[in-house]
């Protein structure tokens, strides 16, 4: 019984770490997205405060 257990809790073990690991995938796929999203609305700020000093 006590065997089995510990296989069952092993089980459920690998398989939380595997979600965790595609949590941390989502999270920086969203980060990396965001961070161009404002890399790109930085630049078209910079462009336009340029237009603005000429």
């Amino acid at each position: 019984m006590d065997r089995q257990q510990a296989s069952n809790d092993f089980e459920v073990n690998v398989k939380a770490e595997l979600e965790i690991e595609l949590l941390h995938q989502k999270i920086d796929l969203m980060k990396e997205r965001e961070l161009f999203a404002l890399t790109k609305a930085v630049e078209a700020l910079s462009e336009k405060l340029d237009n603005i000093r000429k």
